[in-house]
């Protein structure tokens, strides 16, 4: 059973390989594993798949269009998808020890590509009726 210390809780996670009295996580840096290394080798890989899947997908629905004219249109699509790569490579290099300067400039990118995205996606919705008085 664990302690509910604040100090002692790390004791108490039940990963395999987890040593307790080896920080996670050195002030400034990335996230370490027991061995020294990056955590994240593993989950990177594993996210470069995903965004490889991601840009796959932008390809073939922006090549969809293209060829048909149906589907949405690239000025709807790219935003969010934008915002979601960004966020995708800002957890990557999170998780491989990038350069803490990249962080932020990835997450604010998100953050115009949502804004770009609800922005458009406001402007095409109608206006409420007007409440009757």
């Amino acid at each position: 059973m664990c302690a509910s210390s604040s100090r002692t809780w790390p004791t108490c996670w039940g990963w395999r390989g987890y040593e307790a009295d080896t920080p996670t996580r050195p002030v400034g840096g990335a996230a370490r594993s027991a061995q020294g290394g990056p955590v994240s080798v593993g989950w990177a890989g594993l996210l470069d798949g995903v965004i490889m899947l991601a840009l796959l997908e932008m390809a073939a629905l922006l090549a969809w269009h293209r060829r048909t004219g149906r589907g949405l249109a690239p000025r709807a699509l790219l935003p969010n998808l934008l915002a979601g790569l960004c966020l995708m490579l800002a957890l990557r290099g999170a998780l491989v020890g990038a350069h803490a300067a990249w962080l932020p400039g990835l997450l604010a990118a998100a953050g115009l590509a949502h804004m770009a995205d609800l922005r458009q996606r406001w402007a095409g919705l109608p206006s409420p009726p007007a409440a009757p008085r």
